[in-house]
């Protein structure tokens, strides 16, 4: 009969009475012991099975469903004050994104470049993270007031916000098809 559990039986107990040494006897035992053991053809059977049946349908990780609250910001760099987007994720599994600026997209899949980061007069926070089903993530982004990038004229910026999952985050071409654009201004007001 088949076990679904560790059973420990004592076919045969005794202690040595032979034994004068010490003060106390030695034992010895004859034990049985029934160990459940998995059916390896039923099991390969079973994974052979699900997995054609999953291939046969085409049922392949659907990619994870983003939408941005707005997908155009507008800064000022006389206003310190951040505006903020909120990045939902729709979908029914766990959502991975990274946000990149229209110089990192060039470079995607590449070695990183020191110069293709944020421009200088953006700050964004986070640039990357995690987003649960039907949970949402508020997405920050300032104009940085710095002499050394302060101008009268207009500045703009494309982000893009890349998307995949556990199962995809390796396939960067994959996760290169699924972007969302943010367009970002900063105009000087007098």
């Amino acid at each position: 009969l088949p076990v679904d559990e560790v059973v420990v039986r004592a076919i045969k107990y005794s202690s040595c009475l032979d034994v004068i040494d010490s003060d106390h006897k030695p034992v010895w035992a004859v034990l049985a012991l029934d160990v459940p053991v998995t059916n390896q053809e039923k099991k390969r059977r079973m994974c052979s099975h699900i997995l054609k049946h999953t291939a046969a349908q085409g049922q392949a990780p659907a990619s994870p469903a983003l939408q941005l609250s707005s997908d155009t910001v507008n800064l000022s760099q006389d206003e310190r004050r951040p505006s903020t987007v909120t990045l939902t994720n729709t979908g029914s599994q766990k959502a991975i994104f990274c946000l990149l600026s229209q110089a990192s997209r060039q470079w995607w899949g590449q070695p990183e470049r020191h110069d293709a980061g944020l421009p200088d007069w953006l700050e964004v926070y986070p640039l990357d993270g995690c987003i649960a089903p039907q949970e949402s993530v508020t997405i920050n982004l300032a104009a940085i007031t710095n002499e050394n990038v302060y101008s009268t004229q207009a500045m703009d910026a494309v982000l893009y916000i890349t998307v995949g999952n556990e199962l995809n985050a390796g396939a960067e071409q994959k996760m290169a098809d699924d972007m969302l654009s943010l367009h970002v201004s900063c105009r000087h007001r007098f």
